[in-house]
């Protein structure tokens, strides 16, 4: 084969190869209208009145709640977050008012998943917490059973809380919980938080995870706060941050999941202006630490750099 012709192909396949990545269950940027809720309070049964559809996967947004205007799920905040090492924001961001109680629900995976590892992430951003509960915090999403409207969902599964900071009340821990529930008992707590206090104003990279382990009351999450760049897109997920930790007395969430919950919460405190973008779910640690893939034009004009320059000493 000609020099020319060898080189093109090794330049081309090496184009081929940076261009690929993790294949996701789901991806959501909140590239919805600002302003607008997640799911209309109304969309209480099986089909007649959906929230926002997310196009590229066909699933919408689902109510869950009790209905009326105190029970609104989250809504749509103009412009999105950003974090260095992931791919910018194209979208808008959800945005909790923390004075409602709703939630909303979409379908996250093609089926339920019972078994395995099932991971998500995604960006926070809050506001102020001079009246954010310093125990157990509020709760803002995690894993579902189901994807449809209906009421509040039982339980919740992998979740986020985020609580103020016992050292300063001007900033806030990020926690994780393998279900919903907040007791501790002999099996370990339930809820388990950093120890940061993490500033407001300031976008924190989110990964967490919810592992499936024969039996019961031993299912485990995780979560990783801020994780390594070096460590995005690995094959295997670093040392957690936080584990929830299992035993006799921390139920199980569910026998499976489907769906990811995100819920306005105002029994436990009320930080203003708590932002969420960015949401990634998968079933592999690469799927939701993306590395960004590089401009397809940088790349290609490197690659023909690569060619003349090799071709170039050849000649000579």
């Amino acid at each position: 084969m000609p020099m020319k012709k060898s080189l093109l192909l090794v330049a081309l396949t090496s184009f081929g190869v940076f261009q690929s990545h993790a294949t996701l269950s789901f991806y959501d940027s909140f590239d919805y209208t600002t302003g607008q809720l997640l799911a209309p309070i109304n969309d209480t049964t099986g089909t007649p009145n959906p929230g926002q559809l997310n196009v590229a996967y066909g699933w919408n947004w689902r109510y869950a709640g009790a209905g009326a205007a105190a029970n609104k799920p989250p809504g749509i905040a103009s412009g999105g977050l950003s974090y260095p090492g992931l791919q910018p924001s194209t979208g808008n961001s959800v945005l909790f008012d923390t004075t409602q109680i709703g939630t909303a629900r979409i379908q996250a995976m093609p089926a339920a998943i019972s078994s395995g590892t099932v991971y998500w992430s995604g960006l926070i951003q809050v506001g102020a917490v001079a009246n954010l509960n310093a125990v157990n915090g509020m709760l803002l999403g995690g894993f579902v059973t189901s994807a449809d409207a209906g009421t509040l969902p039982g339980t919740v599964g992998a979740v986020l809380r985020i609580r103020q900071s016992s050292v300063d009340t001007t900033a806030y821990n990020i926690g994780v919980g393998m279900n919903s529930g907040t007791t501790s008992g002999a099996g370990g707590a339930n809820v388990q938080f950093d120890s940061v206090a993490h500033a407001v104003a300031q976008t924190v990279f989110v990964v967490a995870s919810y592992e499936f382990v024969a039996g019961a009351n031993n299912d485990i999450a995780r979560m990783w706060i801020n994780p390594n760049l070096s460590d995005f897109g690995a094959g295997t997920p670093p040392l957690a941050t936080l584990t929830s930790a299992p035993g006799v007395a921390v139920a199980d969430s569910s026998a499976n999941v489907l769906a990811f919950n995100l819920r306005n919460v105002n029994t436990v405190g009320t930080p203003t202006g708590v932002l969420f973008d960015e949401l990634r779910v998968g079933t592999t640690w690469a799927d939701v630490t993306p590395v960004p893939e590089p401009a397809a034009a940088g790349l290609l004009g490197l690659c023909m750099l690569v060619l003349v320059s090799r071709y170039r000493s050849r000649c000579h």
